[in-house]
């Protein structure tokens, strides 16, 4: 397998500050991680990759903002959103920044860990569905095993 060229990833600032913010990767595999300083790191991913960042801004060591981006890497000349931290940009599939849907998201990524699915792995189109039915207000569905190998046997079929 060839390494992907710099110019077709998918670059991420991670930044720690202990007093001002916190930046990590809660899924995704990364294919290239250049650290700057025990503070500050650049992890890259490649084109189709699913991954999530976190972002939390702190004031007087308490947090103050908190959100979770659940992103695609874009392949080349593929449109794209502007996301802080993220250079060109990506596939936003879901964005939440309440504290209660920040909550559900997290507890929804535990409950698909321990179905043995990596949620990196999870249907863009069912991420995207997450983010609506928060938007309005609604429960979304839960995913299944059934759900993510009909969604893997698609992927497969259309490539």
């Amino acid at each position: 397998m060839s390494a992907t060229p710099a110019c077709e990833l998918t670059h991420v600032d991670l930044v720690f500050s202990p007093k001002k913010s916190l930046h990590e990767i809660r899924f995704g595999k990364f294919v290239k991680e250049k650290i700057f300083t025990k503070h500050s790191r650049l992890v890259s991913f490649s084109p189709d990759t699913v991954f999530c960042l976190r972002r939390i801004a702190i004031r007087d060591g308490k947090p103050i903002a908190n959100r979770i981006d659940i992103i695609r890497a874009i392949c080349p000349d593929e449109p794209y959103q502007k996301i802080p931290f993220i250079r060109p940009g990506g596939d936003l599939l879901l964005r939440v920044e309440r504290a209660e849907s920040i909550s559900f998201v997290e507890n929804l990524i535990l409950t698909i860990e321990k179905t043995g699915i990596n949620p990196a792995d999870v249907s863009a189109n069912y991420w995207r569905h997450i983010h609506n039915r928060l938007y309005v207000k609604l429960t979304p569905r839960s995913y299944t095993k059934a759900q993510h190998k009909a969604a893997r046997l698609r992927a497969r079929v259309t490539k």
